[in-house]
């Protein structure tokens, strides 16, 4: 089975992050009626669906993708997984991979409700183009869509999710990402790696890990403010070389939290943080001196 650390780990191996099984799956409350997938989605989704999607029955997915011709991300075929149950969805995942050629849009899929635990349930799915919908009452997404390469378009992320670490750590293709819920306090490595992202919606007041939550996202520009709740900096913006501003409204004073959250942010020319003391503490952390030069301007604003 392949494992994957958290990106962190890999960039310097400092700051400690579960290790992540690609497939194996997440876990869901019991029931087993097919009517479910139909059940609560959040009230905010607002996910195309695909045009004339084909209806196939989750315990057909396979053979149905084996006898169909090779495609490209372009070509994906649109379907609509039915029979689906809190016992059998991750079985969505299996058929992917047994079909690595069959490019697939399942925005029209709709994931049943019940599901709580969607750990790397979708780790290197590589030819999903555009994930399900998620009903409400998922938790975890650890991982969730990790090395989903060509995934472009992300799902509406429900309001009782709490822990989005690596939830898309190398999704490689992903340029549209929904607003992150209240709810949610781990976005440890939840962006690393995506690094066709430019621009990521509102951080909630209720996160409090951000270690390499945008680490080696070489295409973000611009990076939402970062709210007073977050103690964990680490890595943060490791990596991201055409980020010019950052605006920083944690109080962490701990140098150590702040290792290496400016490395090789390269194009950066404008930093604000609460006052000079969470200045002086990101300066005093290892991995920060690009932004140590007299070319960045430092304001101090709560």
């Amino acid at each position: 089975m392949k494992k994957r650390r958290g990106f962190v780990i890999l960039f310097f191996m400092v700051i400690a992050i579960a290790v992540v099984s690609c497939g194996g799956g997440g876990g869901g409350g019991g029931g087993s009626s097919p009517t479910s997938n139909t059940a609560s989605l959040s009230s905010s989704s607002t996910s195309t669906t695909a045009t004339n999607p084909v209806e196939v029955d989750i315990s057909n997915l396979s053979a149905y993708l084996a006898g169909k011709p090779a495609n490209t991300v372009t070509t994906a075929y649109p379907i609509k997984i039915t029979g689906l149950t809190t016992t059998n969805w991750t079985s969505i995942s299996t058929a992917l991979k047994a079909n690595r050629t069959k490019y697939v849009n399942l925005s029209s899929t709709v994931l049943p409700n019940g599901i709580t635990n969607m750990y790397a349930c979708f780790c290197d799915c590589t030819t999903m183009t555009i994930a399900p919908l998620i009903s409400n009452g998922v938790t975890t997404m650890h991982a969730c869509f990790e090395s989903c390469t060509s995934l472009t378009t992300a799902p509406v992320i429900p309001s009782s999710v709490t822990d989005m670490s690596n939830c898309f750590y190398d999704c490689t293709s992903l340029t549209t990402v929904p607003a992150i819920p209240s709810s949610v306090t781990n976005m440890n490595g939840c962006f690393a790696s995506c690094t066709s992202l430019t621009t990521v919606p509102a951080i909630p007041s209720s996160v409090t890990d951000m270690n390499g939550c945008f680490a080696s996202c070489t295409s973000l520009t611009t990076a939402p403010a970062i709210p007073n709740s977050v103690t964990k900096m680490g890595y943060c913006f490791q990596g991201c070389t055409l980020l010019t501003i950052s605006e920083i409204h944690a109080t962490i004073t701990d140098n150590n939290r702040w290792v290496g959250c400016f490395n090789n942010c390269t194009a950066i020319t404008s930093i604000q943080v609460p006052n000079s003391t969470v200045k002086d503490a990101i300066l005093a952390a290892s991995g920060n001196t690009a932004v140590a030069g007299a070319n960045v301007t430092w304001t101090f604003a709560p």
